[in-house]
């Protein structure tokens, strides 16, 4: 204790006696308590640097907040430091981000004459504290050079490199938030007003005001606006100038549109069917907890969100993590590595699904139909220009050997086939049939110039020549702002819609011997390999650290979802003619799978066809005769199973799928406890039951809730029919942002499952379709089918509104 008393009171005498330029002293009283306070932050972490300790005019640093909000846990006992979560996240790193750094360096050495409009714009969201603090000061905005904020000696250096930091985001006020004149980074932070009268918002009413004003000089206040949308919109909505060729300014270009995307979308709406930014990327912790180690008489607070910012920048994780030295991260590696694997976690149970829509197998070729569905509240992928996600389509034969292959990734982050990556000036357009392993379907946005040229210089970007980034849910392309519209040939393809969009793909197998072998990944990156590449026509000094740290990092894209499944021609229609009889023409004979349709189609000379009839076999083999063949003096005919997979289905009547039976609470005995839930049986009682009346808000009257591990299950009536195929639905959501349902269909008993729909669940009640049908298997047929829930994920998960639709050809 002795020797590290003295530590603490050397430390007290360095702050005293030798403030930082531009730094305002603090009173001695307050230092030696934030000194004192320093065994509950983390300021050194092996290979990360601590966080920033430094106080200015109208700003203080993330270090000085951490001393009292780490060291915190949940009802589970989970770490939820805010601190720990927030310095390895892009938002804590966005000053030091080496691509963000190059890129602004590359669009100055571009547009030298543009160079403090290009500053001022990127710092004040990427280093929102220092450019707010000098523009007070009337100081100028500068990023680069001796006198730019990258400067180790210039006196903001400190507060610039905690980029979006703790004093920034909550001293944000509720001023026209929501309004254009709030976007590009028009937030209003109060300069005026001196500590420690300067207010700072937090999400909870009747917060304890002295230990932030004797300690950081802030007054905290309730601010609501903090769990809203337009808060995240200031800086999430971003237009730029742009240039022509004569670097002239011609006018103003939607650079990031992530905000008005969600304004558009159907999350934009009131609970339960809403979602604020901040529910996906800010989830809850489990129960209540202490937002503060001051302990004392400080009450426990809920919903408390939770500091994670996942978004989509995997890549730059991978790449920090690799250089934190040479960045001066205050993040360690395995604090990266935890905000990397939340946000891969994230990204595959939430951000996109991809299902099949049907299939046809021909006697030379296989066509399939998927749907790529976008989960989440704005276009996907979103935000800046460099990112994208595509199709990688494989098929493979019963050899092991590669039939067809669309999109593979290479280790160098290019996409094979792609015209950007490979072709100068080129650009993927969209599809919606593939039939060459040379087309891909790629989701993104590609800028062009005002001569029309494809360009990779913000400051050029003068339209889009392309963007057909997946649309969210709700999205209407014809009432759509100008900004976030559709561009290029997804604005003519009638498939692509609102929340999904549908492609065919046809693959020629010739003699390749089947069955074959059908693999279909949504792969995303961040980074594009032609985004990357462009920034080699520059030299600066923050484009060779960056490009040599691209080169050196793992490129390997993330996978957002994936579906794997065979296609035997042998199981598709075949059809053997006969000589014509005396009374009509050659007679066919078919077989093939029992349901669905089979178009016959008939040809000349092998080269035009055409339909010559739709059937629906009700027996197989069937026969059929041609009268149309009489006189015709030669004729070739084939059949096509074409897209038999439905899209209509029925719901079926669950006995009390919705939990409105009930009539009492039963927390916590259960679902078939004396006061039961009526149908529903448990599974096992951890901590269960039904409420119509809750803190956490019902979705529709009575709802269920169970915790992690809990489980219970519901009998149809449905008698399962061969062919049947079913889709789960029902709503959801979490209580601390990590719960997980599996939905398990069985027939007669729980333990004969048929098929299973897992799906994570979080803070706001959402509505959820299994977007791959369950079919029913061969010993399922004439049994009784049920539905199983189990909470497979942490705390506790909500539930309610349960639906089972049947589709049967």
């Amino acid at each position: 204790m002795k020797a590290k008393k003295h530590l603490l009171e050397t430390l007290v005498r360095a702050r005293r006696f030798q403030p930082a330029p531009g730094v305002r002293p603090l009173s001695g009283r307050w230092l030696g308590f934030a000194v004192l306070s320093t065994g509950f932050a983390s300021w050194c972490l092996g290979d990360g640097l601590p966080l920033a300790n430094a106080v200015h005019e109208d700003f203080v640093g993330s270090a000085n907040c951490a001393l009292c909000h780490t060291g915190l846990t949940d009802a589970s006992g989970q770490d939820i430091s805010i601190d720990t979560h927030w310095r390895s996240t892009m938002m804590a790193n966005s000053a030091k981000d080496p691509l963000w750094q190059a890129k602004v360096s590359s669009e100055v050495e571009r547009n030298p004459a543009l160079q403090s409009v290009i500053e001022e714009k990127c710092a004040t969201c990427h280093m929102p504290m220092a450019a707010t603090q000098a523009k007070a000061l009337g100081q100028p905005v500068r990023i680069l050079g001796a006198d730019g904020f990258l400067d180790a000696a210039h006196p903001l250096h400190a507060l610039a490199m905690d980029g979006v930091s703790c004093a920034a985001c909550h001293q944000i006020s509720p001023t026209n938030l929501g309004l254009e004149s709030s976007y590009s980074g028009g937030y209003v932070i109060d300069t005026s007003t001196s500590s420690p009268d300067r207010l700072i918002y937090g999400p909870f009413s009747n917060p304890r005001t002295m230990p932030m004003r004797n300690n950081v000089g802030f007054t905290p206040v309730q601010g609501v606006h903090t769990t809203k949308s337009q808060l995240c919109g200031t800086c999430h909505t971003l237009e730029t100038p742009y240039v022509d060729a004569a670097r002239t300014v011609q006018g103003t270009f939607p650079e990031q549109m992530t905000y008005p995307e969600w304004e558009h979308s159907r999350f934009n709406n009131l609970a339960p069917l809403g979602r604020q930014c901040q529910d996906c990327h800010m989830p809850v912790a489990n129960g209540s907890a202490f937002i503060s180690n001051r302990g004392g008489n400080l009450e426990q607070r809920s919903p408390v969100a939770q500091h994670h910012f996942v978004g989509g920048n995997e890549f730059m994780l991978k790449l920090m993590g690799a250089n934190i030295t040479e960045l001066g991260l205050t993040a360690s590696t395995q604090q990266l590595e935890d905000t990397r694997i939340r946000l891969v976690s994230r990204m595959q149970s939430a951000a996109a699904s991809v299902s099949v829509t049907g299939l046809r197998a021909g006697v030379d070729d296989i066509e399939i139909g998927l749907l790529v569905n976008n989960l989440v509240g704005h276009k996907f992928p979103s935000g800046f220009p460099s990112r994208r996600t595509w199709i990688h389509f494989t098929v493979t034969d019963a050899d092991d050997e590669v039939v067809f292959e669309s999109g593979r990734p290479t280790v160098e982050g290019l996409i094979e086939g792609n015209d950007a990556d490979f072709v100068e000036g080129g650009c993927e357009p969209h599809y919606s049939r593939i039939s060459s392993p040379q087309q891909v379907q790629i989701y993104e946005s590609v800028m062009e110039n005002t001569e029309g040229e494809v360009t990779y210089t913000l400051l050029r970007g003068a339209a889009y020549r392309k963007d057909n980034r997946l649309l969210p849910q709700g999205f209407d392309l014809v009432t759509a702002d100008p900004r976030i519209a559709v561009h290029g040939e997804a604005a003519s393809d009638s498939d692509f819609i609102g929340g999904r969009d549908e492609i065919a793909y046809r693959v020629v197998t010739g003699d390749r011997p089947g069955p074959y072998v059908v693999n279909v990944a949504l792969l995303y990156q961040s980074v594009s390999g032609a985004f990357a590449d462009d920034l080699r026509d520059d030299s600066t000094a923050e484009v060779i650290r960056y490009i040599t740290m691209h080169e050196a990092a793992d490129h390997t894209p993330v996978t957002v979802a994936s579906v794997e499944f065979s296609i035997d021609p042998a199981d598709f229609f075949h059809v053997q003619v006969e000589p014509p009889g005396q009374a009509g023409g050659p007679e066919l004979t078919i077989t093939g799978p029992s349901g669905g349709t089979v178009d016959i189609e008939v040809s000349d000379d092998l080269s035009h066809w055409s339909l010559l009839e739709t059937l629906t076999p009700s027996t197989v083999p069937f026969a059929y005769e041609d009268t149309d063949a009489m006189g015709v003096p030669e004729r070739f005919y084939r059949l096509n199973w074409p897209w038999i997979l439905p899209t209509t289905s029925t719901p079926i009547a669950l006995p009390n799928g919705d939990f409105e039976l009930s009539t009492q609470e039963n927390y916590p005995a259960g679902f078939d406890a004396p006061y039961d839930v009526p149908n529903w049986t448990d599974v096992s009682v951890v901590d269960s039951g039904i409420e119509n009346v809750a803190w956490w808000g019902t979705y529709d009257n009575y709802s269920a809730f169970m915790k992690a591990g809990d489980g219970a299950y519901l009998m149809s009536g449905h008698t399962i029919r061969e062919g049947d195929r079913f889709s789960i639905g029902f709503a959801g959501k979490s209580w601390d942002g990590g719960s997980q349902w599996t939905a398990t269909l069985f027939y007669d008993d729980p333990g004969n499952v048929i098929g299973t729909y897992v799906q994570s669940v979080w803070g706001n009640w959402i509505e959820f379709r299994d977007p791959t049908p369950i079919a029913a298997t061969p010993a399922s047929i004439g049994g009784t089918l049920g539905i199983k829930f189990v909470n497979t994920g942490t705390g506790f998960a909500n539930l309610d509104d349960v639906t089972v639709s049947v589709i049967n050809p």
